[in-house]
C-alpha cells in the first residue's frame, strides 16, 4: 500500500465516487485487479458499475459487487489531483 499512498488516499467502499479506484493488490497475476468506479446501481449501494480492462478482452463496463464485503481483499482508493470536468 506504500506505493498506492503516493498517488491516492483510502476511500471507504460506502463512499466511492465516480473515478475512484477499487484495488485488489494481493494474490497472483490472475487475482490482482484495478477497477474504475463509475456509479452505484441503486440507493442501497450493494452493487456498482465499473470499468475493467483485461488483456485479450478489452474494456468492459459491468456491474460488480467485488470489494464491498469486508475481507474481500479489495479497497477503495481516491486518486490525488483528479477533478471532475464540468464541461458537457
Amino acid at each position: 500500500m506504500a506505493l498506492e499512498s503516493s498517488y491516492c488516499r483510502h476511500a471507504p467502499s460506502s463512499r466511492l465516487r465516480p473515478g475512484d479506484l477499487v484495488i485488489k493488490s494481493s494474490g497472483g497475476a490472475g487475482d490482482r485487479e484495478v477497477l474504475i468506479f463509475d456509479r452505484w446501481t441503486g440507493g442501497d449501494r450493494t452493487a456498482y458499475w465499473a470499468y475493467q480492462q483485461r488483456r485479450g478482452y478489452g474494456t468492459d463496463h459491468l456491474v460488480l459487487r467485488a470489494g464491498l464485503a469486508s475481507g474481500s481483499g479489495h479497497h477503495g482508493c481516491r486518486p490525488f489531483h483528479v477533478h471532475e470536468d464540468q464541461v458537457g
